[in-house]
């Protein structure tokens, strides 16, 4: 693409260079360049891309586009342009040179604290069973349809981002389901994407280390809804938000847009609702009744979160048109990887994996193995290092309090020294010290609760869920809770 008709879009002035070369790529990673790139320089958070231009034009840049003006006027480039926003700006060129693909998608945008991976990976159950080619963007992995992608962020960046929608467009693809995240948001990945319709799921503490408070945080969520909302004021094209109507923020979204606004809940009158909820350690059965009637639901994971979950996807699946024998069918059988996982090797406790790592899905995830559990709740977790540190204490108090015993260990500890996370934790434990040990080595945790259950008990282990590393320092080490849990009862047994 010629450099002018990739600026078409974008505020920007010249710094240096008056030619209109052919632009072969573009890239925020000087790493990645080759010949004829356009190089855009983003202020990371650890990182300057401004001190890599050199580095750029080393690899064959063209194009050097960026903020920091007194850096790219001392550069060597023979082409340099500058833009207020360089985040904002790289957003907006790699949907040009993609071909904006988001404008031929039903794009499905899901964000909030919890239940985002469970949520995406549900609709696009749904969306395959319909016959609708499906991409996804999340937390486990990114999926072009047939082809799986590992997961970096849960939101890509903006670049790779309109590359894979692109890719998606390319194989017929019909929708693509995202998790976008606060961070994505914030650092405007998703800027310029067409969303056809928002969830959100809920807003608890998290991500305090990235932003300042919760309101903050909710601003950073926020962005979305008002994207679809703008999109939608000056085009019209039936673009909808579904929130959940029995969390408060949902108020305030809907208080800001004037698009089409459909509510999902349990305990407040909802647009699509569910009602007799019946949990159990495999399964939950429950009735949802939405604007067309009823719906019976029966699903192989479990949990009121769960439900939500469900409900959230289903509104979507229905509002898309979906028939209601397609969703049941579809939902049956779905399992979301290390979201409350049994782990079952014939033995007579219960042992689940649970990626819960923040004060509200902790609590859910224990209050979920308190309905399912025969007698104790045992339950293993940890905080990350490097992250929020104000919700350690808030976790240790939960994890401790509403467990029959707990077992603090590691989580990914990351750059900070394990045992400071777990006094961290301690510090908001209950004062009864029969209800709870601190066991650093993970592995050990985890053999350790598995060990002591009797029949009936149910050993919840928390924190990392899917995920099979852990980071210990700048490194990750293969580590996963569900295989370590399944040599644990092997060994028990033997």
């Amino acid at each position: 693409m010629k450099l002018d008709q990739l600026l078409k879009n974008l505020e920007q002035k010249t710094i240096r260079g008056s030619a209109n070369p052919e632009i072969k790529g573009i890239t925020y990673d000087s790493r990645s360049v080759s010949e004829g790139y356009l190089f855009v320089a983003i202020k990371g958070l650890e990182l300057d891309g401004h001190d890599y231009i050199e580095n750029a034009i080393k690899q064959g840049a063209t194009v050097i586009l960026g903020e920091d003006e007194e850096k790219l006027r001392s550069c060597s480039a023979d082409m340099c342009l500058h833009t207020a926003d360089a985040r904002k700006a790289l957003a907006v060129l790699a949907g040009t040179f993609y071909g904006n693909p988001s404008q031929s998608l039903g794009l499905i945008g899901v964000t909030g604290t919890n239940g985002k991976t469970s949520t995406t990976m549900l609709l696009k159950t749904i969306l395959r069973s319909a016959g609708h080619k499906t991409g996804l963007f999340g937390t486990i992995e990114n999926t072009l349809d047939d082809e799986i992608l590992p997961a970096s962020h849960t939101t890509p960046e903006s670049r790779d981002l309109q590359e894979m929608l692109g890719v998606l467009v390319d194989k017929g693809a019909d929708y693509a389901v995202m998790e976008v995240s606060s961070h994505a948001l914030a650092l405007d990945r998703v800027y310029g994407c067409d969303f056809r319709a928002g969830v959100f799921t809920n807003l608890t503490q998290d991500h305090l280390d990235f932003h300042p408070d919760m309101e903050d945080y909710f601003q950073a969520k926020l962005r979305l809804f008002r994207q679809i909302d703008e999109l939608e004021a000056s085009e019209p094209q039936g673009r909808y938000l579904v929130l959940n109507s029995d969390d408060p923020y949902s108020k305030k979204i809907a208080n800001t847009v004037s698009c089409k606004v459909l509510y999902y809940g349990i305990h407040k009158k909802s647009d699509y609702m569910a009602k007799n909820i019946r949990v159990g350690l495999n399964g939950i059965y429950f009735e949802m009744t939405h604007p067309g009637g009823t719906l019976e639901m029966h699903l192989r994971m479990t949990g009121e979160f769960t439900v939500y979950n469900c409900l959230a996807a289903v509104a979507i699946a229905l509002e898309e048109g979906i028939e209601t024998d397609i969703i049941r069918n579809a939902l049956a059988e779905t399992k979301v990887p290390g979201r409350f996982e049994p782990v079952q090797e014939g033995q007579d406790f219960a042992v689940v994996v649970d990626y819960a790592h923040t004060p509200d899905s902790l609590q859910n995830a224990i209050r979920t193995a308190r309905q399912v559990a025969v007698n104790r709740v045992i339950t293993i977790f940890g905080c990350g290092g490097d992250r929020d540190r104000s919700k350690r204490p808030i976790m240790g108090q939960i994890g401790t309090e509403e467990s029959d015993y707990s077992i603090i260990t590691s989580d990914n500890p990351r750059t900070e020294d394990p045992s400071a996370i777990i006094k961290d934790v301690l510090a908001g434990a209950v004062e009864d010290k029969n209800k709870y040990e601190s066991i650093t080595d993970r592995r050990k945790a985890i053999q350790k609760g598995i060990a002591m259950a009797k029949k009936g008990d149910l050993v919840l282990i928390a924190g990392k869920g899917h995920e099979d590393y852990q980071i210990i320092g700048a490194k990750k080490y293969p580590f996963s809770d569900l295989l370590v849990a399944r040599e644990a009862i092997k060994e028990r047994d033997e």
